[in-house]
């Protein structure tokens, strides 16, 4: 795996705050029980989620669209984690790209 500077870092955890910020929380699909089967009403949850998370990735090369995301931005939002359940499985799966095993 290719490694990222320091910039390029809060960059990711930047981006990966505003996608949960305008993608996640801004949607019903975070007043959903995820262990219950998804029925219709919740499948258009999942999908106004999928289309938020697809025009975000579409645009999130245009800094106008990333201006007006960032209005959205919750200021008590902390700093993204990489996801222990992530990393073992990229161990298991990618020894060689994941060094950190």
């Amino acid at each position: 795996m290719k490694k990222t500077s320091k910039e390029q870092e809060q960059k990711i955890k930047y981006f990966a705050k505003l996608i949960v910020a305008n993608c996640v929380l801004n949607t019903s699909f975070s007043r959903l029980n995820c262990k219950r089967k998804i029925r219709d009403k919740k499948m258009k949850s999942v999908m106004e989620m999928t289309n938020k998370i697809y025009t975000f990735l579409k645009y999130s090369n245009d800094h106008d669209f990333i201006i007006l995301m960032d209005m959205n931005y919750p200021e008590n939002l902390s700093n993204p984690k990489l996801d222990k359940d992530f990393l073992k499985i990229m161990n298991l799966v990618c020894p060689i790209k994941n060094p950190s095993r």
